[in-house]
């Protein structure tokens, strides 16, 4: 059964008041450890709320009509952890029904099955391993997540809200299924098991993974050491692509704990080994990122950012591995400083996912250069070739693919229209156009839509035709020209077609502004 009740927050202060004044417990006395005297949550449901806004769970945050789950009973003669589990969520749900029915507003808050430590304790007990299919991956996290649960701070309740923009949601974290934290007595022989299990070569992995599971009780793999690590944190710590990524296909809960991480073991994690010093054979030291490393965390780190891909069309060819499909930011950092240290790269737009599609041909450029360096450095130091070293031009080269040739066919259009411009330039431009009200800019792009349209529409959505109007009048202030003579095409011309190559979307705004200035520069000499 379920027991389950309906409080209004408007009414707490004052049955707070009787309770004391009574000094008994009414029916509802729920309320007494809900809400204090100010009609607030009380301080344990919000355990970080200081950290994630104002701290204050008062009535401006909430509604007025709070749905408490106090407890779900589930038969004792259901004795497996994922029925249980199954069943608590069952009631849930019913319940969500009813209170959904009455078609008001309300904020609820129920306990976490998951958190039941007698489910956890009789789960080691019986040694009953969970379930490896999907079925119960869709039982975990993902049930609450589709009902809009959160977990409260660092409290084992949840709650939810159907108001997406409710101020309460910035106070509530996203949910996260629980840690097991492990005894003191179990550490030093889990430990020594996942190490065990972490040393051991790729092809004899599957086999050690077979006698750890059959060592070890399968709660273990959300349970944590003394630093917060689980051993996906460890199978990434030790640079171990591979079981990291079979963790994640074979063990679909596994999948669910990604989103579990504490962020700082993670940010440990990452700043730990964030370069590796390489002595090469040339006596240089060139500090580059540990490939296999950076993409166990960007396992670890994002979402869905992982899929099998085999590198059979590559120089190295090697068994389906995970690579990473994005770059997350800290992916990118590690890269940012590895592009500055070997190349001397200070572009850092060519690097992150937000980038305009006339520069994602710079990721290109730099994906190439850095693998090569990288499989060159590995080849003199360890004289052979590292089958890791193609994943980064792999990973870049398929997520730039569609966009590279976005970006060379808007170069052709872009190149037509400074050719329009330029053209009409050289052959009709005189001072008499040059008015007050902006008659040349309309004038010369007025040639662009006859000529080259797809041109005109890029030049018109990206605001390019006033750099080139600029640039055009700032040469003609500098060189006293104002007749077309052929020496504008002659200065002007290699500057206007190299417009496009800008070297990052920052130089482009800034030349966009600097250039900018000048048709007032240029009206104001006229007009004088």
């Amino acid at each position: 059964m379920c027991n389950a009740h309906l409080y209004l927050r408007s009414k707490a202060r004052v049955r707070y008041g009787q309770m004391q004044a009574c000094s008994i417990f009414p029916t509802d006395s729920d309320l007494y450890y809900i809400f204090d005297d100010y009609g607030r949550l009380d301080r344990r449901f919000c355990g970080r709320g200081t950290q994630r806004g104002s701290g204050v769970w008062g009535s401006e945050l909430d509604y007025d009509e709070i749905l408490l789950i106090k407890s779900l009973d589930i038969r004792s003669s259901v004795q497996a952890t994922e029925k249980r589990l199954l069943m608590a969520r069952m009631l849930t749900a019913v319940v969500l029904e009813f209170a959904r029915e009455q078609q008001r507003k309300f904020f609820a808050i129920v306990a976490s099955p998951e958190d039941d430590e007698r489910a956890w304790e009789e789960d080691i007990y019986y040694r009953r391993p969970l379930p490896q299919d999907q079925e119960f991956c869709a039982l975990g996290s993902r049930f609450w997540q589709l009902h809009r649960f959160r977990r409260i701070g660092l409290s084992p309740f949840l709650a939810f809200t159907d108001d997406i923009n409710h101020p309460s949601r910035a106070l509530i974290d996203d949910f996260r299924l629980p840690r097991k934290r492990v005894a003191s007595a179990l550490v030093q022989d889990w430990m020594s098991e996942v190490e065990s299990l972490l040393s051991g070569r790729a092809l004899d992995f599957e086999i050690l993974l077979i006698g750890f599971t059959e060592d070890v009780p399968t709660p273990s793999w959300t349970w944590v050491d003394s630093e917060g690590m689980t051993i996906l944190h460890h199978a990434a710590r030790s640079a171990k692509v591979y079981a990291v990524d079979y963790f994640m296909r074979a063990f679909p809960p596994l999948i669910e704990m990604r989103d579990i991480f504490n962020r700082t073991p993670l940010d440990a994690l990452l700043n730990e080994r964030e370069v590796e010093t390489i002595i090469c054979t040339f006596e240089e030291d060139i500090r580059l990122p540990d490939w296999k490393y950076v993409t166990c965390i960007g396992l670890l780190s994002g979402t869905e950012i992982y899929q099998p891909l085999s590198l059979e069309d590559f120089d190295n060819p090697t068994d389906t591995m995970a690579i990473m499909k994005t770059m997350d930011a800290k992916y990118a950092r590690i890269m940012t400083s590895t592009l500055q240290i070997v190349f001397g790269c200070t572009c850092g737009c060519c690097i992150f996912g937000a980038i305009s599609p006339r520069m994602s041909y710079q990721l290109l450029y730099h994906a190439r250069k850095a693998a090569a360096t990288w499989s060159n450095i590995w080849s003199h130091v360890f004289g052979r070739t590292d089958p890791l070293s193609s994943i980064l031009y792999a990973t870049c080269l398929r997520r730039t693919k569609a966009q590279h040739e976005i970006t060379q066919a808007e170069q052709k259009t872009v190149a037509a229209a400074v050719e329009v411009i330029v053209n009409w330039f050289i052959h009709s431009f005189t001072g008499e156009l040059l008015v007050r009200d902006g008659t040349m800019r309309s004038t010369i792009l007025s040639q662009v839509p006859a000529t080259a349209p797809d041109a005109a529409d890029y030049l018109q959505r990206d605001g390019l035709e006033l750099l080139v109007v600029d640039l055009i009048f700032d040469r003609a202030v500098k060189t006293d020209e104002w007749v077309g003579n052929g020496q504008i095409l002659e200065e002007c011309g290699p500057e206007l077609r190299a417009l496009p190559e800008c070297q990052n979307d920052s130089q482009y705004v800034h030349l966009l502004r600097r250039y900018l200035q000048y048709i007032r520069t240029i009206e104001r000499i006229h007009w004088d």
